[in-house]
């Protein structure tokens, strides 16, 4: 048993450690100041780390990253991820936490048991296959447990970011009846608001214009990379005020109508598939009442 007891000492002695470590100052790393500051207009991924994400789970993401295949660390740079402003070397780290975290799980527990019951004089043993199964199927379930959040929180997100740009696009449809130019229609509209769709949207048309680029190109290369249709919509619109000098007011008061109806039936859908998801709590609780009366009685009948 001394062997076990060491073996728990030294798993808690480095999780005390890696949690003191976290609170002592440290200096930042010259590497990830200049990946901070790097700016550069041919990056696909917009994300740009910050001093939140200089953290060990970062780098923990980023030493797993850099040994990943091209193919799948192209895979890790996804919509949901730049949605929600998430860089992959943190999500990639956070997955690899959790995983370890679920495989330590039954390995501490089965050194706990043991260690319990050999200073109680009742020895526990339990068959290796046991805690080393639950810490595979545990490691495999705390890393694939990140996606499934990512997607939920991306659904919500993507979802909101959709109602603010309805409100958006006829925020633009009112600048261009007020003469507004089609850059300028863009820039007023995403001023009205401090939300954080009109802060993100606000950011790129403030990239475009310091590269230089037509800020509907540059809407359309965001709409594409977090997946949200609807703003891809409103750069096609805003592409012909500015190319064609196309009077398109009317087009984008019809493309927000569109977008309240779109939002409105899947409110809707949600809303009849919520009502439904009730309806079985009901019935079991329906069959669970008449299963007692109905026994009892039958019990005193054939009794």
């Amino acid at each position: 048993m001394i062997p076990l007891v060491v073996l728990l000492g030294v798993f808690v002695g480095v999780g005390l450690l890696v949690i003191a470590r976290e609170f002592i100052p440290q200096q930042a790393r010259l590497s990830d100041a200049l990946q901070r500051l790097d700016t550069s207009p041919t990056l696909s991924y917009r994300y740009r780390p910050n001093a939140t994400e200089s953290g060990a789970q970062a780098r923990l993401g980023h030493w797993l990253e850099n040994r990943l295949p091209p193919t799948l660390r192209g895979q890790m740079l996804g919509p949901d991820l730049a949605l929600l402003g998430r860089s992959s070397a943190n999500f990639l780290g956070e997955k690899a936490l959790t995983a370890l975290v679920a495989f330590m799980l039954p390995i501490v527990g089965t050194m706990t048991m043991a260690v319990a019951g050999s200073v109680m004089e009742t020895p526990i043993s339990l068959p290796f296959i046991l805690p080393a199964g639950a810490a595979i199927g545990l490691a495999v379930v705390g890393f694939l447990l990140p996606d499934a959040q990512l997607k939920q929180r991306a659904g919500v997100a993507r979802l909101e970011f959709s109602r603010a740009v309805g409100a958006y696009i006829e925020l633009v449809a009112l600048e261009r009846k007020a003469s507004s130019g089609p850059v300028e229609a863009l820039e007023k509209a995403a001023e009205v608001s401090d939300s954080w769709v009109f802060r993100r949207i606000r950011e790129e048309l403030r990239l475009a214009k310091i590269s230089g680029v037509p800020a509907w190109d540059n809407l359309q290369t965001f709409a594409s990379e977090i997946g949200v249709n609807e703003l891809s919509d409103l750069a096609d619109i805003m592409r012909l005020a500015g190319t064609q000098n196309a009077a398109v007011a009317e087009s984008l008061h019809a493309r927000s109508r569109s977008l309240r109806n779109a939002l409105l039936s899947h409110e809707k859908a949600q809303a009849a598939a919520d009502s439904t998801r009730t309806t079985f709590p009901i019935a079991a609780l329906g069959l669970i009442f008449l299963a007692l009366l109905i026994i009892p009685a039958g019990l005193t009948i054939y009794g």
